[in-house]
């Protein structure tokens, strides 16, 4: 990082140098440890490239040397202080406030002090912590909160359902580095009833889930970024929403059997049914920069994606430059039923740096909860459109052009054999 120490000089009487600082949060920013900023602990620091240490609760840290001349002093920034262009504008982009390398002349005798200065990108929104299950806090359904993936890329809350009630969970992505994605789990965590990636009409990567409860009980809403982006511009809202059944009242009428709808209670897909009782999506700001597109950009939702051909290879790249943006992806879409019942497999083919996760939507963009990194199978149950996605598997996939850090991506398909067997009637 480009950043200034302050290094002091101080004089002992010994037949050895002393090397010794503090890593410090700089609140206000100018490089200097005022008396009430805290020091910052666990972060590893190197003297002369050999020989490290990790500054103590208080973030302070010692060396000692008997060798006079010039030594190094190297601080590896710590966790969540990453280097970005500072903008006075926005103080979220601050990291270092002093450099990560300086150099001293040491004697015998002498005490170098070097303090090291250091201010996240972004700072924890009031939510915090709820970075699993047991974090979770409960929502007030019918409000709207404000969150970022500031130190994680994973927020849980959970929601107190009344059976038969129909809710509405929904994000903003404003931050242009946000692309949320909306998983909801039952009452054990461990049973997922929904997943979503972008809503039908969404331009800036937002989120929706609308499910109606089986049961009075507590469920779980796990917000995550695409490819695990963390730190600065990852702000998104949340807003939940019910709408309770209307109470009818029917005259008595005598039947000879019960007739109903079972089966159609649970998840009911992304929401798009024609109208809209959702609260309005106040233009975020969600982004997706191609810096080098493919031949198949633009792709980045479900409804932008390109079909693909059994047996043709296709070349994509994930050119998003994530620390800027959010991370690339791409949509591919097919039918099953040109294809025939069977199992189809899709294999992708990374270029070097380049880790990639496949995901599969139905034809309303909704998660089948089938996914894979380089390889994905899945038998085929039922014809239509069905949906891949592809996307890097973290943050610190490499991003450029395809022929560079981009993948090969191919469809195959495994037809299924039936076997007929023939007929043996027995007497009795």
């Amino acid at each position: 990082a480009d950043n200034s120490a302050h290094d002091s000089t101080d004089i002992v009487e010994f037949d050895y140098a002393v090397i010794h600082g503090t890593v410090f949060r700089d609140t206000n920013g100018n490089g200097v440890k005022e008396t009430d900023e805290p020091g910052i602990p666990d972060v590893l620091i190197t003297l002369d490239g050999l020989i490290t240490t990790t500054t103590d609760l208080d973030g302070n840290y010692t060396f000692s040397t008997t060798v006079t001349g010039v030594h190094t002093v190297v601080e590896t920034d710590p966790r969540f202080y990453t280097p970005v262009i500072a903008s006075p504008a926005d103080p979220r982009y601050y990291f270092s406030t002093t450099p990560n390398e300086v150099h001293l002349d040491v004697s015998l005798g002498s005490s170098r002090r070097v303090d090291c200065g250091d201010t996240p990108i972004c700072y924890a929104d009031i939510y915090e912590d709820d970075d699993t299950p047991l974090q979770a806090r409960e929502f007030t359904v019918g409000t709207r909160e404000a969150h970022q993936f500031c130190d994680d890329a994973a927020d849980w809350v959970r929601i107190r359902a009344t059976a038969h009630t129909v809710y509405t969970i929904t994000t903003s992505a404003w931050g242009q580095r946000a692309d949320t994605v909306l998983a909801l789990f039952d009452a054990d965590v461990r049973t997922l009833l929904a997943v979503t990636d972008d809503y039908k009409g969404t331009t800036d990567y937002s989120s929706r889930i609308v499910w109606k409860a089986l049961k009075n009980d507590v469920y779980y809403v796990r917000t995550t970024n695409r490819a695990g982006l963390t730190g600065h511009h990852t702000d998104y809202d949340l807003v939940i929403e019910s709408e309770e059944p209307p109470t009818i009242y029917l005259p008595l009428v005598m039947r000879n059997h019960s007739e109903g709808n079972e089966g159609n209670e649970g998840y009911e897909g992304n929401g798009d049914n024609g109208t809209d009782n959702h609260t309005a999506v106040l233009h975020p700001t969600g982004v997706i920069s191609h810096t080098c597109p493919d031949e198949y950009e633009p792709d980045d939702t479900w409804e932008q994606a390109h079909a693909i051909v059994v047996g043709v290879i296709q070349t994509h790249s994930f050119d998003s430059d994530p620390r800027q943006y959010a991370a690339d992806k791409d949509f591919i879409w097919f039918e099953t039923s040109t294809l025939g019942w069977g199992t189809i497999i899709f294999t992708t083919t990374p270029m070097t740096g380049t880790q990639t996760v496949m995901e599969l939507y139905d034809e309303e963009g909704d998660a089948l909860i089938v996914s894979g990194t380089t390889r994905l199978v899945w038998a085929a149950t039922a014809g239509g459109r069905y949906y891949l996605s592809v996307s890097p598997e973290d943050e610190f996939t490499s991003f450029g052009c395809a022929d560079a850090v981009g993948y090969n991506l191919l469809m195959e398909t495994l037809e299924t054999n039936f076997l007929y067997l023939p007929l043996v009637t027995r007497s009795q």
